[in-house]
């Protein structure tokens, strides 16, 4: 048996004089032998790996007890911490079980360390253009309304009494849900609607919304107009009409890249105006494939004298 000493000059006085009390009730035993702890059981100190004390109770439960170091130095250096069960009352987790190539479904079938990488995480929208505006009215001052990134026109929100007397924007945003029975494992789902600022202030006609479906965004705008005999006898071109194009956003691969375009474009039913007829001549704008309509824009004064749409492109931010 090898034995070492330690010098109590060392220490501050009251470890010293607990070590000495120690050392008197030892029984003879040697206090410094590398095979005995402090207060191991029966001195009345903390028993090794947290076993019950004298009083019942179970102290220091991870088994610490060196002499100003961690559980097991007697030199007082920290010693590494142990992972298994027991050890700090955590069990290990389950290890992951490889079950090949990485795919889109909520796992980390590779096992490393990363759910569905290298699988779409978002959608972003990028601006690309203006398109041109629609209506023959030559009036008004011109509006430009911004969806906020991430959002896209879903329709909206007009004013007709005889004609279109107001117009707003209804934004919103976008994201995807893991769904297996979509194109390529996600659905492209649209969230709560934003409303943009109304063009012009102030109107006294009933509002009416154009929204388009649950999921899908703004592509079209189709607008019918007539002349009408202003109260000075002046005649003017208004929009007796407005129609909507909406598309439902899906995933889809063109040249090995995986993308947001959209499918299945339907024209919704008009708003319309107190003066419609068969007098009216009609102007439309559909956005270019794969593009989808961000932005309202206009003319307005007394009332909407002409009405378009911007386009983003959407991209999607992978894992």
């Amino acid at each position: 048996m090898t034995t070492r000493f330690l010098s109590l000059n060392g220490l501050a006085p009251h470890v010293a004089m607990v070590l000495a009390l120690v050392s008197g009730c030892s029984g003879g035993s040697n206090l410094f032998d590398d095979n005995v702890s402090f207060g191991g059981a029966g001195s009345g100190g903390v028993p090794a790996g947290g076993a019950e004390a004298a009083g019942g109770s179970v102290v220091n439960p991870g088994g610490a007890r060196a002499l100003g170091g961690a559980a097991g130095d007697a030199d007082g250096g920290a010693s590494e911490p142990h992972a298994d069960a027991g050890a700090g009352g955590m069990p290990e987790a389950t290890p992951c079980v490889a079950r090949g190539a990485e795919t889109c479904n909520a796992a980390d079938d590779d096992c490393n360390g990363v759910v569905d990488d290298g699988c779409p995480a978002g959608i972003n929208t990028t601006f690309s253009k203006d398109l041109p505006l629609l209506g023959d009215s030559a009036g008004g001052a011109a509006f430009t309304d911004d969806c906020n990134d991430g959002e896209v026109l879903a329709g909206v929100g007009v004013t007709m009494g005889a004609f279109l007397s107001q117009i707003h924007g209804l934004c919103r945003p976008l994201s995807l849900e893991l769904s297996p029975n979509a194109q390529h494992q996600y659905q492209v789902t649209l969230g709560a609607v934003r409303t943009l600022q109304a063009h012009p202030g102030g109107s006294s006609d009933s509002p009416t919304q154009l929204a388009c479906p649950n999921n899908d965004a703004l592509v079209g705008i189709r607008l019918a107009q007539q002349h009408y005999t202003l109260g000075d006898g002046s005649v003017a071109a208004v929009t007796s009409r407005i129609w909507l194009t909406c598309a439902k956003l899906v995933l889809s691969e063109h040249g090995g890249q995986l993308g947001v375009t959209w499918e299945g474009p339907k024209e919704l039913a008009p708003a319309s105006g107190s003066i419609a007829n068969g007098s009216a001549w009609f102007a439309s704008s559909t956005a270019p494939e794969g593009l989808v309509a961000s932005r309202l824009l206009g003319t307005s004064g007394s009332w909407i004298d002409r009405v378009g749409f911007g386009v983003s492109h959407l991209g999607l931010v992978m894992r």
